[in-house]
């Protein structure tokens, strides 16, 4: 039994495949999870740009079992040769490691709640960026490395605590961070961790209250509150000064 782990776009799962399968049966269940018309025709690269025939595919996976192939329609491979190209987030990765099978839908595929939910907080993310200074930079940054420095990732986050605190205030709901962590991992899969159960746990763990955005929420309701802290005049020490020594005399 071989698990495959599937990236197409912005959506990941698990196929799984009897020892011995063909390039067909690859392909069948390549359009069958991703829902795509049986008679679309399919190219197959791996990560150099060479394209795999079917006679080798068994060969290739078996000399490299964590190979990243890349799949595109027959009537785009014209773009190949842009190596920025968007069609070359059309990733999937395969690997012989136990990763944990995710729950397939059956076909006729729905669309779950969490994807309606995954793609209501990318927008929401999305749009908390493009109104904010830095955020175009941050976004074109992930366009261009499909990742983020350090300094960048602390840019996304401080842009969404403060989008956060002005559209829920200071104290948002476990809920609310929750669905700015997904938001964040659906418009940047990259970011995503693939071995924690929810995959943005990083950013945000409800359980442990933890995360960059837990983080830098608690340090800015920290400053909010030395902000507010009042404080004591020197003409208001003068006043009580003067009353004291006249009490004395």
């Amino acid at each position: 039994m071989l698990l495959i782990k599937v990236r197409y776009q912005d959506s990941r799962k698990f196929i799984k495949l009897q020892d011995g399968f063909t390039f067909a049966d690859f392909l069948n269940e390549v359009h069958s999870r991703f829902c795509l018309p049986p008679e679309t025709n399919l190219h197959v690269y791996d990560d150099t740009e060479t394209e795999i025939d079917e006679d080798i595919l068994q060969d290739v996976l078996n000399a490299r079992p964590n190979t990243s192939l890349i799949i595109v329609r027959r009537e785009n491979e014209e773009i190949l040769s842009d190596a920025t190209s968007s069609s070359w987030t059309d990733i999937l990765s395969l690997s012989h490691s136990s990763y944990e099978l995710d729950q397939m839908p059956e076909r006729p595929y729905k669309k779950s709640k969490t994807e309606d939910a995954g793609a209501e907080a990318k927008e929401m993310v999305r749009s908390a960026l493009k109104q904010t200074s830095g955020g175009d930079a941050v976004l074109a940054e992930y366009s261009s490395k499909n990742t983020l420095s350090s300094e960048m990732r602390r840019v996304l986050v401080n842009i969404l605590v403060g989008h956060m605190v002005e559209m829920h205030g200071r104290i948002p709901t476990r809920n609310q961070k929750e669905n700015y962590a997904l938001g964040v991992v659906t418009l940047f899969p990259s970011l995503k961790d693939p071995f924690s159960k929810k995959g943005y746990e990083h950013f945000y763990d409800a359980d442990s209250g933890t995360g960059y955005i837990a983080w830098r929420l608690k340090t800015v309701q920290r400053n909010a509150k030395k902000r507010n802290k009042p404080s004591i005049s020197k003409r208001s020490l003068k006043s009580v000064s003067h009353y004291g020594e006249k009490r004395e005399q």
